[in-house]
């Protein structure tokens, strides 16, 4: 299996053109966390995906970089706010094609969450359908964490399509949490 760079990052943008109400915000924490650092990151933007509602050929060249950035992904950043289950656009596309066809782990970074998660079924809520599904017949490996920045950066070091997550339901142990001081 081919070594892979970089993360795709996936989030909630549906039909909002203003992306302070969007989850675009935790995207940008996640460049600040990075700010010093090398990493690289793929995304398709808050703004593209407003606007490719609204211009089929636009679409079009998205969904390809959609494709060209998840097969160039070693992991995906999926961002669970309060309304990611909602969308029905680019996130379960891009859940897919990462789960189905790109075969990568998914980091769940819960952005409402601060603190340690010991099963993350009980936060099957937030869970869009696409990756409620691919959860329910573990088809989609992942590791499930609070947005804070030591278990995200953490599990976007370890896991990727070389080193994968057992199983859907994966979370970081008591250890690890006390040596973040998550609690």
């Amino acid at each position: 299996m081919a070594d892979k760079t970089g993360t795709y990052v996936s989030f909630f943008v549906e039909g909002i053109a203003d992306s302070s109400q969007s989850d675009m915000e935790y995207y940008s924490q996640l460049l600040e966390w990075y700010q010093n650092q090398r990493q690289e990151f793929h995304l398709i933007g808050g703004h593209d995906k407003v606007a490719a509602g609204f211009d089929s050929a636009l679409r079009e060249r998205l969904n390809i970089r959609m494709i060209e950035n998840l097969n160039g992904s070693k992991n995906m950043l999926l961002l669970l706010g309060e309304r990611t289950k909602l969308d029905t656009d680019w996130v379960p596309v891009e859940i897919a094609y990462a789960v189905d066809t790109c075969q990568i782990p998914i980091i769940a970074a819960y952005t409402q969450i601060e603190n340690r998660i010991t099963n993350p079924e009980d936060l099957e809520e937030w869970w869009p359908p696409a990756f409620k599904q691919r959860f329910d017949d573990n088809t989609v490996k992942a590791i499930h964490v609070p947005f804070q920045e030591a278990p995200v950066k953490y599990a976007l070091d370890l896991y990727s399509n070389l080193h994968m997550p057992n199983w859907a339901d994966t979370c970081f142990n008591e250890a690890s949490y006390n040596n973040w001081a998550i609690y």
